[in-house]
């Protein structure tokens, strides 16, 4: 196999898996209160602690608010329960969206949305943007032990013949899909190991010889995706470079590109497994 095969067929790893840090930068902002609307509700929106919104406004009673009255709404780590973002993805606005639906759709907040996006007025979206999804920063504890004794014997099965260790397909079938064949990402990506179309083309055309079902069968799914990690195993000759390589692409690991959402893969895959398959 020709190393500037494998150079291409993993370059589409690297545009669909990282991305640019998300910018979710505080500041405060202002909010005009609509009729029916309550202090709790508000906060709620804008993912903030009630507490704060009174404390902003100097507010003795937070059942007395009036319809038209223009609140502060604090926003940074104090006033809210904000998470820590490591990457982000784009969206394009489609017809009918709404921000708090896209928001809902990536589970995020929606002020951490307009925030990340600059927008003054979240009810103001149109066709055809393009917005940042900041992606949250995951540890081994957002993940459960999966159990599934089919999917686990499909695992160690093709990792031992193809000389990987199996509890690392483990591992990065659990972060990358939570096991879940039906899983596709928002770019395409397939299946348990989320194998990419293109990268399932070359290896059905170069490396297999013959069609795979990388879509609709597990046993495929982790087959292409155990075969992609031995041929970059022995490429790399390193476990860090391996999964490196899978998240970002070969072309920019041989490189020596490390972006800081690789770093966290590899940090959460290696986590995950020690949690889950020491």
């Amino acid at each position: 196999m020709k190393l500037i095969s494998l150079v291409a067929a993993t370059a589409i790893l690297s545009a669909a898996a990282t991305m640019a840090v998300a910018n979710v930068s505080y500041a405060d902002t202002e909010h005009l209160v609509s009729a029916g609307e309550t202090l709790s509700d508000i906060a709620v929106q804008y993912d903030v602690e009630e507490s704060a919104v009174i404390e902003a406004n100097g507010i003795d009673d937070p059942n007395l608010i009036v319809q038209g009255q223009t609140l502060t709404i604090p926003q940074g780590p104090a006033a809210s329960n904000q998470e820590e973002y490591s990457s982000s993805e784009n969206y394009e606005v489609t017809r009918g969206d709404t921000l708090s639906e896209i928001a809902y759709k990536y589970k995020i907040s929606l002020e951490v949305l307009r925030l990340a996006n600059d927008l003054a007025n979240p009810n103001l979206i149109f066709v055809g943007q393009s917005l940042v999804i900041p992606i949250p920063r995951l540890s081994a504890a957002n993940f459960i032990k999966p159990v599934s004794p089919q999917i686990e014997s499909i695992i160690d099965g093709l990792a031992h013949a193809e000389g990987v260790d199996p509890n690392l397909v483990k591992a990065i079938a659990l972060v990358e899909s939570g096991w879940r064949q039906d899983a596709v990402s928002p770019v395409g990506a397939m299946g348990l190991m989320q194998i990419m179309p293109e990268t399932a083309a070359w290896l059905e055309q170069d490396i297999f010889g013959h069609p795979l079902n990388e879509d609709v069968s597990a046993y495929d799914n982790v087959k292409a995706g155990v075969r992609l990690l031995r041929i970059l195993q022995t490429a790399t000759g390193n476990i860090e470079r391996t999964l490196a390589s899978y998240y970002q692409g070969y072309g920019n690991t041989i490189a020596g590109v490390l972006y800081e959402d690789t770093v966290d893969y590899i940090e959460l895959v290696t986590a995950v497994k020690g949690s889950f398959w020491p």
